[in-house]
């Protein structure tokens, strides 16, 4: 989605968000196995910078999956308990000019399942 003042803004924003979709093509060539609920892609890298965005959000629990696509991109993973009833696990990386994070949420063990 592309959201913007003018159309040459939404035009840029719109770019920069097919940007992160090839991206997105090309990880999930190299990274078929990974376990896809959501595939977001925009025209900003979530600080308001104009730059491309992808994140891949995997089925909840798929935490070893996170870390695995972070040891492939030579980075760590980051847990953040600040999250209701969960726990975010992302990796994130730089892939050809584009913002990639790889995220998954694990439930408290003390929560009900829906």
């Amino acid at each position: 989605m592309a959201t913007a003042a003018t159309p040459s803004s939404l035009l840029a924003d719109a770019e920069r968000s097919l940007t992160a979709a090839r991206v997105a093509n090309q990880i999930l060539a190299q990274h078929p196995t990974l376990p896809i609920e959501l595939i977001h892609a925009c025209g900003t890298d979530g600080t308001g910078n104009a730059a491309p965005l992808l994140e891949l959000v995997l089925i909840d629990g798929s935490t070893d999956a996170v870390a695995t696509w972070a040891r492939a991109m030579d980075t760590d993973p980051t847990v953040d308990e600040g999250y209701l009833l969960s726990a975010q696990h992302r990796a994130s990386a730089e892939i050809d000019g584009v913002t990639v994070w790889v995220t998954t949420y694990e439930r408290d063990n003390d929560e009900p399942e829906d």
